[in-house]
């Protein structure tokens, strides 16, 4: 059984809230990979149009049948419907070592994404490409081990990476290019004890919020072993607060958002007793601070297994969705601006790293990398897949808000198409049963 509490930082008063049952269904999921050798996806992003960029990598043996294989990054591109729209490799270096793309952004025009490569020194690479995929510039940052974590734009498409540098031992790193791929400046902060920047956000104002885990003494008193933070820096870098959270116990925050009134929602696990006592090892929190540090509300819930997020959103309304990994299931978790959970939804027989994003129209896409059957279809190994959840009315075809000889129109046009979206009764292949569970859904018609 699942517990649940909510911790209200003003009053201090655990609160207890129902799981509800989703009001959001499964819209079209796929999956690539090869029977043999495995292919990931790590991060995804949208450009403007809610066209799909999707980060990671794949497996190859360069030198025919038998020789070792080994990974090299890769970039997928999907249309709105999950169509694909073309995809690039990142060779490297040398063929002899493994690369993967593990963060990417996107704006109107451009996607930017980086790229660890582990020879012949630890090194990430950030390239510039257009949308089809053709190389704008690429520049070589050195000693930013172990990885990329993440990658952000402002409103003027300056780009800011996270990560870790080995430079000066664990060390958080922070880094700014401008739109041409000059550095720009590039900052360390953490402990002597390890410290590592995991997520950035930018703000419209360029202000520049991180999140991650340190081991010692950075915002507060170190509460143990490792703690969860947050920290707020001005456009040059400079650091303007530091929020440390923790218990006894490992903390980390592994995902943050910026929300419409300037909050910040940051999510991660705990091993210990944050808003109420450990469900059994790693429980999911979800934390909300105020512009200036100020903690609002902090959520935990749990099981018996190990269960961390992996990424947050928040939408134009202030809702926070949250993605959890508990071993073979993973789930989105809707929540109110005050923290009241809305809404829960599993989707068992997948776990792993994955990420999300919302699209203009709020419905739910994650990317990540799992074993299994996807979509029908057991492609052996690792799995990149992809999927979206729809929060609107599945039979209402053209987004109208009203069902209509349109919407048969528009399922027909998407049967003809091939696209995932008329595999109605998701199977993996589109037939005549798809015609009818529309009809059935179309019949049933909107909440």
């Amino acid at each position: 059984m699942q517990r649940f509490d909510r911790l209200l930082a003003s009053s201090c008063v655990l609160a207890a809230t129902t799981i509800a049952h989703a009001q959001l269904q499964l819209d079209w999921m796929k999956n690539w990979g090869d029977q043999q050798f495995g292919e990931k996806a790590v991060d995804i992003a949208l450009d403007p149009s809610d066209n799909i960029i999707v980060a990671g990598s794949q497996q190859h043996q360069w030198y025919g049948p038998g020789s070792t294989p080994y990974n090299v990054g890769h970039v997928w591109r999907f249309g709105p419907s999950g169509l694909p729209a073309g995809s690039y490799t990142y060779v490297g270096w040398v063929l002899e070592d493994d690369y993967e793309v593990e963060a990417v952004a996107a704006d109107s025009e451009y996607m930017y994404y980086a790229v660890t490569e582990p020879s012949p020194v630890f090194v990430t690479v950030l390239e510039k490409r257009s949308l089809s995929g053709e190389l704008v510039w690429n520049r070589t940052i050195e000693y930013w081990i172990f990885s990329s974590y993440d990658i952000d734009l402002d409103t003027q498409s300056n780009i800011y990476l996270c990560g870790r540098s080995n430079s000066t031992g664990s060390s958080g790193q922070l880094a700014r290019y401008d739109t041409n791929g000059n550095e720009v400046w590039r900052k360390e902060f953490g402990t002597s004890e390890g410290t590592s920047s995991n997520r950035i956000r930018v703000d419209n104002a360029a202000g520049i919020y991180v999140c991650g885990s340190t081991y010692g003494d950075l915002g507060s008193a170190s509460m143990g072993m490792s703690d969860a933070y947050l920290a707020r820096l001005t456009e040059n870098g400079e650091p303007i607060w530091f929020q440390q959270l923790g218990t006894p116990e490992h903390d980390a925050f592994t995902a943050i958002d910026i929300a419409p009134d300037s909050s910040l929602v940051v999510a991660g696990n705990t091993f210990g007793s944050l808003a109420r006592p450990s469900a059994g090892q790693g429980d999911v929190i979800v934390v909300k601070y105020n512009a200036t540090g100020t903690m609002l509300w902090t959520v935990q819930h749990g099981t018996a297994a190990n269960e961390t997020s992996t990424d947050v959103k928040v939408d134009p309304e202030g809702s926070v969705y949250v993605l959890t990994d508990s071993f073979d299931v993973l789930s989105v978790e809707k929540y109110s601006s005050i923290g009241d959970q809305l809404w829960k939804y599993d989707l068992p027989g997948i776990a792993g790293n994955s990420r999300m994003v919302l699209d203009s129209n709020q419905n739910v896409l994650i990317s990540g990398t799992a074993f299994g059957t996807f979509s029908g279809t057991a492609m052996g190994g690792l799995n990149a897949f992809l999927l979206k959840l729809n929060q609107s009315c599945y039979p209402d075809c053209n987004g109208s808000g009203s069902l209509n000889i349109f919407d048969y129109i528009c399922f027909g046009n998407a049967f003809g198409a091939g696209e995932p979206y008329a595999d109605c009764d998701g199977n993996g292949s589109l037939n005549t049963f798809d015609y009818i569970c529309f009809g059935n859904a179309y019949t049933v018609g909107c909440p």
